[in-house]
């Protein structure tokens, strides 16, 4: 009987010492995943988890980038859409929308791409080399923009690897969004209604149609002469402002015999 009993109080203890065991394995798991959620956010600060260490920089990036994504919206749209121009072109570099009574107005997918790579090859000329921030370490890549153009607003969506260093702290940025209010959107697609219009009948102005839409978009629509044959639209935006100034986007057509 005693025999018995003591084996009974011998598999109670090693119960109790398994629990404990189990007990103590899942606690050191929570334990390490706690400590590699607190390391993660201190080496991958991003948004509001910046550390104050380097706020100053991220914030020095962030503005770089709100600064060159509004100056990419006001330059590709005094030229049409374009960074670069098309072959297709008068001399100042302006695309021609209608040629030889053919419709050439780009996609708003192609003018995204077109800001895409103004913010992509221009974001250096605002940062430079990290010149203000010598006490740390800087290692950036190239950026990779998607841009996508919506009735009232640009969203910039940029991948730019950043590791910032300091001592044997090190953080990494990557990924960052700008939004700039613009009705970009609105302005595409009202040309895109006009060049619709103006392919019924290539051979002239569609008055009306600028005349329709200066009035139901509340956009200024303004024509020059160019030369003989071409002339230069002008749709003007005053509702919101962009480094305070009008977003004006500029487009040419031709019109033989004009």
């Amino acid at each position: 009987m005693v025999g018995l009993l003591i084996g009974k109080m011998i598999k109670d203890v090693n119960k109790k010492k398994a629990q404990v065991t189990v007990f103590v394995i899942v606690a050191v798991v929570i334990i390490a995943g706690i400590g590699g959620f607190i390391y993660y956010n201190g080496e991958l600060g991003l948004g509001e988890n910046v550390d104050p260490v380097v706020e100053p920089v991220y914030l020095y990036v962030e503005n770089c980038m709100e600064e060159t994504a509004k100056n990419a919206i006001l330059d590709t749209s005094q030229f049409g859409g374009y960074f670069i121009s098309p072959d297709l072109s008068i001399d100042n570099g302006m695309p021609y929308y209608l040629y030889d009574e053919r419709d050439n107005m780009p996609s708003k997918r192609e003018i995204s791409e077109q800001i895409s790579l103004y913010l992509d090859s221009s974001l250096f000329f605002c940062l430079g080399e990290f010149e203000d921030f010598s006490w740390f370490e800087i290692t950036a890549g190239p950026s990779e923009t998607i841009v996508t153009i919506e009735d009232e607003e640009v969203i910039f969506n940029i991948k730019y690897p950043l590791t910032v260093t300091k001592g044997n702290s090190s953080f990494v940025f990557e990924d960052f969004v700008v939004k700039v209010p613009a009705r970009l959107g609105v302005i595409y697609d009202s040309i895109d209604y006009y060049m619709n219009e103006q392919m019924i009948s290539p051979k002239g102005i569609c008055v009306t149609c600028a005349h329709e839409i200066s009035t139901t978009e509340d956009l200024y629509f303004n024509t020059i002469d160019y030369d003989e044959e071409t002339v230069i639209f002008t749709i003007k935006d005053e509702n919101i402002k962009i480094n305070k100034e009008d977003l004006v986007f500029n487009f040419a057509n031709q019109y033989e015999g004009i």
